[in-house]
């Protein structure tokens, strides 16, 4: 196993060398639930603001940009908020899941729940808690 940043990836030796053990996923991909949360973590620490515009329900993101979004989420305020939620989720990166349907859920930090939509075939974050 490597760390690549924060996440950790495993190699196996083949004939012809090293090889990724797993098949690398987009780092922002959002085909289930538990992706679309490890990337929306990734998004909030790396400050994609393009990307976090993807992770919102489509009626959310209809009425904000990436420009929009970043002046409202770059106070040291705001930035702090964002810390401790990422942090929060990433600690419970193992936490189970409970999905019905489009809709998914998942309890963190005690008292928290990340809840997800489905829409347009990816997983969106409906309420972050």
């Amino acid at each position: 196993e490597i760390q690549i940043g924060r996440d950790t990836v495993t190699l196996r030796r083949s004939e012809n060398g090293w090889v990724f053990a797993d098949e690398i996923a987009s780092p922002f991909d959002q085909s289930t639930p538990r992706n679309a949360i490890h990337a929306f973590v990734r998004a909030v620490e790396g400050s994609r603001w393009d990307v976090l515009l993807r992770f919102a329900p489509a009626a959310e993101a209809a009425n904000v940009d990436a420009t929009a979004l970043r002046e409202r989420w770059s106070t040291p305020e705001k930035r702090a908020e964002l810390a401790r939620l990422a942090g929060a989720l990433r600690m419970a990166w193992d936490s189970p899941i409970e999905q019905n349907g489009d809709e998914a859920s998942m309890a963190y930090a005690g008292q928290l729940r990340v809840s997800l939509i489905r829409e347009a075939g990816v997983w969106k974050i409906a309420d972050p808690d």
